[in-house]
């Protein structure tokens, strides 16, 4: 069996006590200067590395896409959470 997750919301996954992290700008440019000076990319990189990831919970109206191996009749292209939490799957019912 396999499943495939997604969320609706973004916002979930991301932590109200870390500090954002401007991404450091890349030039196409082959001899360009670069837009940040090594000493300020590593310590971007060492502050992303100390980030811990925040648990997340499913809930009421986040969305999920379900698909079944070899049963292409039993693949959910979307399934909305109810605000009961609970979500209907064919032949299993209420999760």
């Amino acid at each position: 069996v396999s499943t495939m997750l997604s969320c609706s919301s973004r916002e979930r996954f991301v932590s109200h006590t870390a500090k954002p992290i401007d991404a450091p700008t890349v030039s196409s440019e082959p001899n360009a200067a670069p837009a940040i000076s090594d000493r300020e990319l590593a310590a971007q990189l060492r502050q992303l590395n100390e980030l811990q990831p925040q648990p997340y919970s499913v809930g009421a109206s986040d969305k999920f896409s379900f698909s079944i191996y070899g049963e292409d009749d039993l693949f959910l292209k979307t399934v909305i959470v109810r605000a009961d939490g609970f979500i209907t799957l064919p032949l299993i019912g209420d999760v």
